[in-house]
């Protein structure tokens, strides 16, 4: 069975290359486009790998993250993205329990070289 991503993020051009390119590297790819539904399918489908963006509408990453972590538990490998990346939010996130901060814009290849690693 395949591995399965959550990537959430507003931007749906964003959404869109990313799963073409996690899918074509064969991995099941499930979209949110805010923090919210996220969280939702963090409960409904308990993914493998959870990519998700700093700023949303409706509130920011890191609080998805430490849902993230309640809920999936703490072994939950996780990426967040930025537009706009700072020290700050990158100690923020290490201590969240995040691989990795990502600045926008980014090659798809190098997100997907570190969730290979993390998930084989």
């Amino acid at each position: 069975m395949a591995k399965m991503i959550l990537i959430a993020d507003d931007d749906p051009e964003l959404l869109r290359v990313l799963t073409l390119e996690f899918t074509q590297a064969g991995y099941e790819v499930a979209t949110a486009s805010s923090g919210a539904e996220a969280v939702e399918l963090l409960r409904l489908r308990h993914p493998d790998f959870l990519v998700v963006d700093y700023q949303m509408p409706d509130g920011d990453g890191l609080s998805v993250m430490a849902k993230a972590k309640s809920i999936v538990g703490t072994g939950l490998p996780m990426i967040i993205l930025t537009a706009h990346d700072s020290t700050h939010l990158r100690q923020k996130a290490q201590r969240l329990g995040a691989r990795a901060v990502f600045a926008k814009p980014f090659p798809p290849a190098t997100l997907l070289a570190e969730i290979r690693g993390a998930l084989g």
